[in-house]
């Protein structure tokens, strides 16, 4: 299995934890309100240490435009259950997959405390890379096997915590040298899940120089059709850490691809759009986004509204650094998906750290912006599309290491 894929598919090597510096309380009761104390709306995942000495901490934030966040005497120490920031979040719950035990679980934060709601063991796949939520307690998780020969489903009920799962019967692959598959994005529209997936050869060569787009039935989870494209590769990445697909007002389906999720980091990044009513690829509709900002690629976006979308841009990285390949530079930029064009490049630092970090929260129609700044402190930056205007928000602490991801909790 190359490197990369080992990258999706789990993030890093799962680790024990030394010296938990905060308490965790353990509770069957699912019926915590996964709020906080009450007045916090905000999750912020920070990463102190380099890896593979991490430890991750969850900090309760009330606002996202006023105050400082600070680790010192807050925070939730939050490595017992996770070994990277791909956390699953919802309505203030977070589910994780801790791949050392093989359990799947629920939690939140409260009191700054870490509430253990339930967890249950978890054998449907070897690893989670994305996910879709077909409603507010129905959960489907999507990975591969050991060997990651198989892309493979897992349903699961997030009230009690139900699973179930089988084996997604996509078209065998046709070409040789491709030994693994992985998932991309995944959207859920009318009674139909759009899968994106794609094939990697083995490290370092570049993937199957393809797009491929499942269209699952669901609730049979039957592959009734294969979408493909052969002007750009890997249709998304793993869904876990950041999206890099959304529907807009009309229904509409965009996703971005992302090469070098398997290995190609010359390709550039295009995005596709499944019209509302339609299950096939608009064969009216390409936005070659790399070609708008000098071959970068697209890693993830987050939809604003009105056509206009944020998307964290990677900044192509020095080879010969031996971690290039999750640690390149970012910067935000905004685009408009509907006319396919580049609105503008964001007036901020560049955003350094990890390649998948859950960055942006959009909220009344203004995008609010997390960024790693190399030189200066951490803060979030509201972005209003309606004025162009960037506002500096709240300001990070020193203390961390990594800010890698922003949750909005109610």
């Amino acid at each position: 299995m190359n490197r990369k894929l080992r990258l999706a598919a789990g993030a890093f090597v799962m680790m024990l934890v030394i010296g938990s510096l905060a308490a965790c309380k353990k509770t069957n009761n699912s019926g915590g309100d996964g709020k906080g104390d009450g007045e916090h709306q905000y999750g912020v995942m920070l990463m102190i240490g380099a890896w593979p000495n991490t430890t991750y901490y969850i900090l309760e934030v009330p606002s996202l435009m006023e105050g400082k966040a600070d680790l010192n005497g807050r925070g939730v120490n939050v490595s017992t259950i996770v070994g990277d920031q791909g956390m699953i979040q919802r309505d203030g719950f977070y589910y994780y997959f801790n791949r050392t035990n093989s359990r799947l679980g629920k939690y939140h934060i409260a009191g700054d405390q870490l509430i253990t709601d339930k967890e249950v063991p978890f054998t449907a796949m070897a690893s989670v890379s994305s996910h879709i939520w077909i409603d507010a307690e129905t959960l489907v998780l999507f990975g591969t096997d050991g060997e990651s020969n198989e892309l493979l489903y897992a349903e699961v009920n997030t009230t009690g915590m139900q699973v179930s799962g089988g084996t997604l019967n996509v078209p065998a692959i046709t070409e040789t040298g491709y030994p693994d598959i992985a998932p991309g994005f995944a959207e859920y529209r009318n009674g139909k899940i759009f899968l994106g997936y794609g094939y990697a050869a083995e490290w370092p060569g570049t993937p199957l120089p393809k797009v491929l787009v499942a269209v699952v039935d669901y609730p049979s989870m039957n592959v009734s059709s294969v979408l493909t494209d052969t002007r750009s590769a890997w249709p998304g990445g793993p869904s876990r850490y950041a999206p890099t697909s959304f529907q807009d007002e009309k229904g509409d389906i965009y996703f971005t691809t992302v090469p070098d999720n398997g290995n190609d980091y010359d390709g550039g990044s295009s995005i596709y759009r499944i019209k509302n009513g339609s299950n096939v690829l608009d064969p009216n509709y390409y936005f070659d986004f790399s070609a708008t900002v000098d071959g970068n690629t697209a890693q993830a976006i987050w939809y604003l509204g009105n056509g206009e979308g944020i998307i964290r841009a990677r900044i192509p990285a020095d080879r010969a650094n031996p971690d290039f390949y999750y640690k390149w530079d970012s910067y935000f930029a905004v685009v408009n998906v509907q006319n396919g064009t580049l609105v503008k490049k964001l007036d901020l630092a560049t955003d350094i750290g990890e390649i998948y970090v859950q960055a942006v929260v959009v909220e009344d129609g203004k995008g609010y912006i997390m960024l790693n700044d190399a030189n200066k402190k951490g803060y979030m930056w509201e972005y209003d599309p309606a004025t162009g205007k960037l506002t500096k928000g709240l300001e990070f602490a020193e203390g961390y290491d990594y800010l890698l991801r922003v949750d909005k909790w109610k």
